[in-house]
């Protein structure tokens, strides 16, 4: 499947649940009632129902939560530190934070990899010397 295909399909999958769940608030359809249409568990709509008010409390302030992320849960006030922390240090600022998440996820990628080749050599082959490597 195509990637605009995945997205057109996730955008289509979260119009239908934005849908569901107005139509709840609404009162046109129960919950109970929506849940045993739609095969889902009445917690996991009550779940997309909270969700939705809150963001859409949030998005009615005169000054948004600029915490508040995209799922709807507060940032906890350890991650708002670390953050800050991480905005602070001078790789932060000239990469960026993505940027460096993908170097450091690299970089752990990569002594993973290492850690792995280097056991499974010692697991086959014991405390011998690797061959191909010069002495």
């Amino acid at each position: 499947m195509a990637e605009n295909e995945k997205e057109d399909l996730q955008r289509s999958r979260t119009k239908r649940k934005a849908a569901l769940v107005l139509s709840i608030i609404k009162g046109e359809t129960s919950l109970p009632e929506a849940a045993r249409k739609h095969s889902l568990t009445a917690a996991e709509l009550e779940n997309w129902k909270e969700r939705n008010l809150l963001t859409a409390k949030n998005a009615l302030r005169a000054r948004p939560n600029a915490t508040l992320r995209c799922r709807g849960r507060p940032r906890s006030e350890a991650s708002e530190k670390l953050l800050a922390a991480m905005d602070a240090d001078e790789e932060v600022k000239k990469l960026g934070r993505s940027a460096l998440f993908r170097k450091i996820v690299a970089e752990f990628l990569e002594s993973r990899r290492r850690t792995g080749i280097s056991s499974r050599y010692s697991k086959a082959y014991g405390d011998v010397q690797d061959p191909g490597r010069a002495q």
